[in-house]
């Protein structure tokens, strides 16, 4: 049996191998491979979002529905945006500001999740068509066939890298429309109708790195 004095020697030579090892350079496995992003100044650049409604006045006869888009030729531009109250309180950072052409522009060069959800009345067979569009480039886009011609809604959403003043917009490209095409696009009335209550149609981005 050890004597007291023996465990006492073994305890402190355990101890020094404890300090031993904190003092060497092992790999910190938990650390993250990643760094969070910075502003110019060095310091950690807050995550930044925008986010767009429905002008609900904009709605025929009062009621819920829209189709009296802008249209550049080749596509129907969704143009019944306006800013959520929180980016006009300046409450939080905002990713990007809507110009008068209803285009979000994006403010600063990153990450983004960009989204577009559109509720559509139902009453046309391919019903739910929409694109995201960076300038004149298509980012994300969406279709929901509704056979049985009840409301529904489709969502284009994705993670891209924009550059700043990119300006993006949703749009229905004109060939991707039942019954439509670039001579008829002077008829909105082909163009189903579109919601514009905010719990039902948004859109907007979020800067993540």
């Amino acid at each position: 049996m050890a004597s007291l004095q023996e465990r006492v020697d073994r305890r402190e030579a355990s101890t020094e191998a404890v300090e031993m090892d904190e003092d060497t350079d092992a790999p910190d496995w938990d650390a993250p491979d990643w760094e969070a992003p910075m502003n110019h100044s060095g310091s950690l650049r807050a995550i930044a979002a925008a986010h767009f409604e429905p002008v609900r006045e904009k709605a025929e006869e009062g009621g819920e529905y829209y189709h009296n888009f802008d249209h550049d030729g080749a596509s129907f531009v969704h143009n019944y945006w306006k800013s959520a109250d929180w980016m006009r309180q300046k409450r939080f950072p905002v990713a990007a500001e809507m110009d008068h052409q209803k285009q979000a522009v994006v403010q600063e060069s990153g990450l983004y999740l960009v989204y577009a959800q559109v509720w559509y009345k139902g009453d046309y067979p391919t019903t739910g068509y929409h694109a995201v569009f960076a300038n004149q480039d298509i980012l994300t886009q969406c279709v929901a066939y509704h056979d049985d011609q009840l409301p529904g809604s489709c969502v284009a959403v994705g993670v891209f890298e924009l550059k700043a003043k990119t300006r993006l917009s949703v749009r229905q490209p004109v060939d991707q429309l039942a019954g439509t095409s670039r001579e008829s696009i002077e008829d909105t009335t082909l163009i189903p109708h579109v919601s514009l209550k905010k719990t039902k149609t948004s859109f907007g981005l979020i800067r993540i790195a």
